[in-house]
């Protein structure tokens, strides 16, 4: 792995940290104000539209790093499974709000990702 890479890779396991950090954040800060998500048909559709655009990126990065051995790439992949993860929490949250009025499913649902996170950024940190 070129210094760039290491760079790079190490850069993303620092981003995940930072997630990491607003993820704590923000639940907190819905649990202790009861701040519900607003649900709307948009809404709802766009989270679902995230879903499949980042799993197709996710696959497609993925697939890139491994022709390339790319370990920065594969770190770039690991981020944007994150991201699929959280839109698909967004959306569970959204829904059982929306139909059944957990108001408090969405910021648990962040914060039951918050181990594999964890997992993942160690991982880009240490290859780093």
């Amino acid at each position: 792995m070129t210094g760039g890479e290491r760079s790079a890779t190490k850069l993303v396991g620092l981003a995940l940290y930072g997630l990491i950090v607003y993820i704590v954040l923000s639940a907190g800060a819905a649990l202790v104000f009861r701040l519900e998500p607003a649900a709307s048909p948009l809404g709802i559709g766009l989270t679902i539209a995230s879903i499949l655009i980042m799993a197709a990126l996710w696959r497609w990065r993925l697939a890139l790093a491994d022709r390339l051995g790319s370990p920065a790439l594969r770190g770039d992949a690991a981020c944007s499974m994150v991201c699929l993860y959280m839109a698909g929490a967004a959306l569970a949250g959204l829904l059982l709000n929306q139909f059944l009025g957990f108001w408090w499913a969405d910021p648990l649902a962040g914060l039951a990702l918050i181990w594999w996170i964890r997992g993942e950024a160690k991982e880009a940190v240490e290859a780093g």
